[in-house]
């Protein structure tokens, strides 16, 4: 009886460490959701960075350049140099983003965006030195954004990547929450998909065109036979006329103070009075 006793306890000890040596580990090197007990396996986030594609690897740098510049002419004929601008633009297959006119006193001008293709940025620039007008300032600028570019490109790698293994996880759902979170997972990932398109898409514009801010202006030469006395005493009157304006409008808006001044200077009087009776009376 005893040895029988001795063969049931060995026999059960080693059936309770074979169920346990058999537990499958359905977690080792794989990422799960968990709900109710059940499991999604799906495949572990990338964290080393991935081989570049084809079309990154080509890329070298200072091959994404924005090119963009300001200029500004004195001319004497504004219109003429407007026209010769627009045909100057045209012919290097530009165009003009944005046209501005400006007149104050004697001085006129246009402010001019120009978009060209940046092949012909140079001849932008040389076409418009060589042009009538006298040139007032001059500025050039170039930035290198290809390692933006090239960074851009492997996070949205990354990104369209890591859709795919969701999508793949949305199809083995089994339960409502696992399908929320899910879903929730991709419409964030859809929306940085998103941006970084809409970065990459901007850049590659301002690579492919360049930008000129040109600003024309002109200044309106006085009648020579007129007296220089005359045109004194005509701009002093004018500033005088202007300056009245200015001031009544001034007054207007300040209306409410000028107000409270005049109640405490009626004040003021009224009290002086009353102080004037009442010494004479003591007197």
């Amino acid at each position: 009886m005893k040895i029988l006793r001795n063969l049931l306890f060995l026999f059960l000890a080693f059936l309770i460490l074979s169920c346990q040596n058999q537990s499958p580990d359905n977690t080792k090197g794989m990422g799960y959701y968990a709900a109710d007990e059940e499991y999604i396996e799906m495949e572990s986030p990338r964290t080393e960075q991935p081989p570049l594609p084809p079309a990154v690897a080509a890329i070298d740098r200072g091959s994404k350049l924005i090119k963009t510049g300001s200029m500004e002419f004195e001319v004497s004929d504004l219109e003429e140099a407007k026209r010769a601008t627009d045909q100057l633009v045209d012919s290097l297959e530009g165009y003009l983003e944005r046209e501005r006119f400006n007149a104050y006193g004697n001085r006129k001008s246009y402010a001019l965006t120009i978009r060209v293709p940046q092949k012909n940025f140079d001849a932008l620039i040389e076409g418009l030195e060589k042009g009538e007008g006298r040139m007032q300032g001059k500025e050039i600028r170039v930035r290198d954004v290809t390692e933006e570019y090239v960074d851009l490109t492997i996070r949205l790698e990354n990104n369209l990547a890591y859709l795919i293994q969701y999508q793949r996880v949305l199809e083995s759902a089994k339960t409502v929450d696992e399908v929320l979170e899910v879903k929730e997972k991709i419409r964030a990932i859809e929306e940085e998909i998103e941006s970084k398109k809409g970065r990459m898409k901007f850049l590659e514009d301002q690579v492919k065109y360049a930008t000129l801010e040109l600003e024309l202006e002109t200044f309106l030469v006085r009648d020579a036979k007129e007296p220089q006395l005359g045109r004194r005493i005509q701009d002093a009157f004018r500033n005088g006329v202007q300056g009245g304006v200015q001031f009544i409008l001034m007054l207007i808006g300040a209306w409410p103070f000028v107000l409270v001044l005049l109640v405490l200077f009626i004040w003021r009087k009224s009290i002086f009075k009353r102080w004037s009776r009442k010494k004479r009376s003591t007197s």
